[in-house]
This record gives C-alpha cells, sequence and structure tokens, in this order.
C-alpha cells in the first residue's frame, strides 16, 4: 500500500499524516491494507506497541 491509497480517503489521510513518522513507516513497509478509519487506527496503535511509541 502506497500514500496514495490514505490520499483518496480525507479521514484516513488526516489520520494517516497525524501518526509519527516510524508508525506511518512501518504501515507502508508492511503493505497494510485497511478499508476503515477504525482499522487504521487499531493497525496503527499495533505499531505504536510494537516501536514503543
Amino acid at each position: 500500500m502506497d500514500m496514495g491509497f490514505y490520499l483518496r480517503d480525507p479521514k484516513l489521510w488526516n489520520y494517516f499524516i497525524s501518526l509519527p513518522s516510524p508508525v506511518r513507516a512501518a504501515l507502508l513497509q508492511n503493505d497494510v491494507y485497511v478499508s476503515t478509519l477504525g482499522e487504521l487506527q487499531t493497525m496503527a496503535e499495533h505499531y505504536r506497541n510494537e516501536l514503543n511509541l
């Protein structure tokens, strides 16, 4: 998944750009596919915990 995916949905984009850069990088590197803001929030929280952020 690339940043263009998040750009297509303003809610996803606004949340995505608010995340710390290591979390954004992890989401992009691991090709995380989300279809809702809730899914993105869940995955971001997972990476925050994994990265100790």
